[in-house]
């Protein structure tokens, strides 16, 4: 599996980096998230709220001819959105957690979007077995560090909750950092760009 990804792309294997981070930083997080609704909504406004969550995806549909350059500067507002909202948490927990629900359901949007497009272009880079073994990886991965940062988050959280939204900024200054460089990817890559130039 090392040798797999040690001879994928830079681009591909950036890409599944910033995947990774996003997925620990949502570990640390979402277990709040979840804890505030319950505290917070009834059961009505979190019905409503799942409702609307389900109807992300006839959004993607209908954004479907947005490029992957401007999906990925969106998805840039977005993360630099989140981590002002999440120190928020400090402020008032209230504001918190309807902003972020906000702010994540746009997120769950654009970054379906861009992942569409991603898959698109690794299809177009890796042969049939390959592109399979590398989803195949990637799903590894991310369940492998969901399940560690959850792990962490359960320790941690037996002394300071406050300590896991400290965490998760710091993961998104890390991904948004990452995604920066990958960005810069899209113009400098050779491949890469004539990929993009072909797809958009």
């Amino acid at each position: 599996m090392f040798k797999f990804i040690k001879n994928l792309p830079d681009f591909i294997r950036a890409e599944l980096l910033i995947s990774i981070i996003a997925v620990a930083e949502y570990s640390f997080l979402g277990p709040i998230i979840t804890k505030l609704e319950g505290m917070l909504f009834t059961v009505t406004v979190i019905s409503i709220l799942t409702g609307i969550d389900r109807f992300k995806g006839v959004i993607v549909y209908m954004l479907r001819g947005l490029n992957l350059t401007t999906t990925y500067k969106i998805m840039f507002v977005i993360v630099i959105t989140h981590i002002c909202i999440t120190i928020t948490y400090f402020i008032d927990q209230k504001v918190f957690i309807w902003l972020i629900i906000i702010n994540s359901a746009l997120g769950g949007i654009f970054f379906r979007i861009f992942y569409i497009e991603w898959d698109a272009i690794i299809a177009n880079i890796l042969n049939k077995n390959d592109f399979k073994e590398f989803s195949h990886i990637d799903s590894l991965l991310n369940t492998v560090v969901g399940v560690i940062s959850l792990s962490i988050v359960v320790m941690l959280s037996l002394y300071d909750t406050d300590i896991l939204v400290i965490t998760n900024i710091c993961l998104n200054f890390i991904a948004l950092y990452l995604m920066f460089k990958q960005y810069k990817n899209f113009y400098t890559n050779e491949k890469l760009k004539e990929i993009l130039k072909d797809i958009e």
